[in-house]
């Protein structure tokens, strides 16, 4: 049950008929507070003594999904934040209030610990090789009160052995002085070592490539596909007016293989109404960092009221994306050249965002993670656990033919939703 005051919510959204268009919502945990899974009573005392751990500033923003582990960030925007990346063990915590396992170790997640440690984490991104692609933005604080104690940084664990496998410092010559990157996108090809990483610049207004095999990173940033829209830079979120005209390149999401063995990165500006698109053959290409610019495709605009924050596409092509002016969270698949969208609108009710939206194809679902109002305002007001609290939305569906049983296919705000409905070829 939902409570208006001091309560996190995480809801487990089950479809109940194969048209993507009715579901039946089951809750599944809920906190006060979130809490941390440290060794002992004495350590958790002593953090919550000292300041290390304050349990009213963590908020989590970042959620992935692998086997039995739903993944969960919580950024280091104030102090007390004791772990960055963490997870819930899903066999273990059926129901209730579990408290977040810093993942790998305690000792990882060190603020500050540069070679060694993540400071903080936004989104993640688990690969098909059962790799968690982190980035590390090596931040603590967020707008007048950043500091960058660590450079940005891709930390890539094997999930099997829950080790790290590989760390690597964005060069200078990929970032500048306005650089704050805070989504990612995971390409695989071929195979494993054929893996390429996207991160979206949000404030530099550039798009940046890392080759896996050649351990190497390279810059697009010659685009105004990058930039806001001048037009764009006003948002009315759950009845509250507020300017972000400064938001570029943020929410990432990558089709499926396509008949030339390359993926479409769609894209879009907080700051717009409109999705771009580019294949990952121009991405993946080092020399084509400046000549590029008539390869990036402007689609039509999905309509007025229409910011969004986080997108992901499925292995079929349907892509998940939220709407945080509607407070909805939509499911649509893009063909190569879309149709206007025809839009079906689940009810809608208070003002929540999802912050996060990840999808998998095993046995609990796609995930996201809905912050409060409260969360839109943080940089100004911080966070304020007297609005309704953020919510998790693991998701299941049944087996459908061409689905593997229990496989997870999409994603849904148990509160308010939207879908706009495309088909993606090719």
């Amino acid at each position: 049950m939902f409570q208006d005051k001091g309560w996190i919510l995480v809801t487990l959204i089950t479809l109940v008929t194969p048209s993507w268009a009715a579901y039946k919502l089951q809750e599944r945990y809920s906190w006060n507070q979130l809490d941390f899974a440290f060794p002992n009573t004495r350590l958790k005392d002593q953090a919550l003594a000292s300041g290390d751990y304050i349990p009213q500033n963590a908020l989590p923003v970042g959620v992935e999904h692998f086997g039995n582990r739903l993944f969960v960030t919580v950024p280091r925007w104030r102090d007390g934040i004791p772990a960055t990346l963490t997870y819930i063990n899903m066999d273990r915590s059926l129901t209730g209030s579990p408290e977040l396992i810093p993942y790998p170790d305690w000792r990882s997640n060190t603020a500050g610990d540069c070679a060694n440690s993540i400071t903080t984490a936004y989104r993640i991104k688990v690969d098909e090789c059962g790799r968690l692609w982190v980035l590390d933005t090596g931040t603590v604080g967020i707008g007048n009160t950043t500091t960058n104690p660590c450079p940005y940084a891709v930390n890539v664990f094997d999930l099997t052995t829950d080790t790290r496998i590989r760390r690597y410092e964005l060069p200078g010559v990929d970032t500048n002085p306005n650089t704050f990157i805070a989504n990612i996108a995971v390409d695989i090809g071929k195979n494993c070592d054929d893996a390429y990483a996207y991160f979206a610049d949000e404030l530099g207004y550039g798009l940046i490539a890392y080759s896996w095999e050649l351990n190497k990173s390279w810059r697009f940033s010659a685009h105004s596909y990058f930039f806001p829209d001048p037009l764009r830079g006003d948002f009315n979120v759950a009845g509250i007016n507020f300017q972000w005209g400064e938001e570029g390149i943020f929410g990432m999401s990558l089709s499926p293989i396509r008949s030339d063995g390359y993926r479409t990165l769609y894209f879009s500006p907080l700051a717009s109404h409109r999705q771009f698109a580019v294949s990952t053959r121009i991405l993946r290409d080092e020399t084509r960092t400046e000549d590029s610019y008539h390869d990036f495709v402007a689609l039509d605009e999905r309509g007025p009221n229409s910011h969004t924050t986080s997108r992901v596409m499925s292995d079929d092509g349907i892509e998940l994306f939220n709407l945080i002016d509607q407070n909805a969270k939509p499911q649509t698949s893009w063909a190569s050249s879309p149709p206007p969208p025809s839009r079906t609108y689940l009810p809608a009710n208070s003002g929540n965002v999802v912050s996060s939206i990840s999808v998998s194809t095993n046995s609990v679902g796609p995930a996201g993670v809905e912050v409060p109002k409260a969360y839109i305002f943080n940089q100004h007001n911080g966070i304020n656990y007297e609005t309704s609290g953020p919510h998790l939305f693991p998701t299941h569906q049944p087996a459908q033919p061409g689905v593997q049983d229990g496989g997870l296919k999409t994603y849904v705000n148990a509160r308010q939703s939207g879908w706009w409905h495309h088909q993606h070829q090719g």
